[in-house]
């Protein structure tokens, strides 16, 4: 657990501090990570009732038996939602069965109730999914590496790696990958300009020395 993490962890555990569904979030990625479970943080974002929000965060973990993410919700009490035949629903499958219909009978939530967790209807638990699951609701997932990351590291991630973001809106990913393409332009721009600038100088001191 990183010291982020554990910082978080002792404030809520210790000292009874309020805490945000990012920081559940994260507390539950360290500690899944501590156990041998591949667990990582996903981010909810965009409109809402034509409204820009922040976002909501929870997590998905990796079940190597099934080579699948499953989407899970400590926020919201969620371990886990799954079809009628067990099979676990990943961030994207989820969102995906959340805009089909009103109603989800044919999708079911494993629940953290009173100590356990029980499996119920996920029309019953939805509300999260509800409030923050919409037609132009984006899914961003981190870079493989846990937190923080250091300035560098963020640029690189986010001009390089192209599959974080996943949404159904086109024009949504399009700004992103435009705006991506203007900073990598720029990025190779200023590097082309001080490397021709460099042999420039040197040029000039070799002429300069002879």
């Amino acid at each position: 657990m990183d010291s982020s993490s554990l910082t978080q962890f002792r404030a809520l555990y210790e000292d009874g501090a309020p805490v945000w569904c990012t920081n559940i979030a994260r507390i539950y990625c360290a500690l899944a990570n501590l156990t041998g479970l591949p667990t990582r943080e996903v981010n909810a974002a965009g409109l809402y009732d034509g409204i820009q929000f922040t976002g909501h965060a929870f997590a998905e973990s990796y079940l190597r038996e099934q080579q699948t993410w499953v989407f899970v919700d400590v926020a919201s009490g969620k371990a886990m939602v799954t079809t009628m035949d067990d099979r676990p629903l990943n961030s994207v499958q989820l969102w995906q069965q959340t805009q089909l219909a009103e109603d989800q009978p044919a999708l079911l939530a494993w629940v953290y109730r009173d100590g356990t967790i029980t499996q119920t209807p996920y029309a019953e638990a939805r509300w999260s999914e509800q409030e923050y699951f919409g037609p132009n609701t984006d899914l961003l997932f981190p870079p493989p590496k846990s937190y923080p990351l250091s300035f560098m590291e963020k640029g690189y991630h986010y001009l390089l790696q192209t599959n974080r973001v996943w949404s159904a809106d086109p024009t949504s990913l399009f700004a992103r990958q435009t705006l991506q393409q203007l900073m990598r332009l720029g990025l190779l721009l200023s590097s082309s300009t001080i490397l021709i600038l460099s042999l420039l100088r040197f040029n000039r001191r070799n002429l300069e020395s002879k």
